[in-house]
C-alpha cells in the first residue's frame, strides 16, 4: 500500500474521477513527496517501543536508536522508528532461523 502525506493526498483526490473513494489512504510518512511524517518526543518513544526512558535516552545517545536534536530535546520521526523496529525484528527473525 501506498502512504501518502495530507498534501500528497489531497492532490491525489483532487485527480481522482470517483470522489467517493479515496485513491489512497494517509499514513505518517509518503511515498510519493517523502516529506517526513509525525515527530516523537523521547517519552513517546519509549512508550511506543514499551521501554524505560532512561534506556531510550541512553540509546539514542549511543547512536542506536534514529533521532535529532531539536534545540535541546530529542525528537524522533515515527516513520523512522517503525523502520528501526522493523529492521531488529528481521534481525531477530534471521538469528532463529
Amino acid at each position: 500500500m501506498v502512504t501518502l502525506s495530507r498534501d500528497c493526498y489531497e492532490e491525489e483526490l483532487a485527480g481522482h474521477v470517483d470522489n467517493s473513494q479515496p485513491p489512497r489512504c494517509i499514513m505518517d510518512s509518503c511515498d510519493k513527496c517523502g516529506r517526513a511524517g509525525e515527530l516523537m518526543t523521547l517519552a513517546e518513544v519509549a512508550k511506543y517501543l514499551k521501554i524505560a526512558e532512561r534506556t531510550a535516552y541512553g540509546w539514542v545517545a549511543e547512536g542506536k536508536l534514529p533521532g535529532f536534536k531539536l534545540g535541546s530535546a530529542w525528537r524522533f520521526d515515527k516513520a523512522d522508528i517503525q523502520k528501526w523496529v522493523q529492521e531488529h525484528k528481521d534481525r531477530a527473525e534471521g538469528e532463529d532461523a
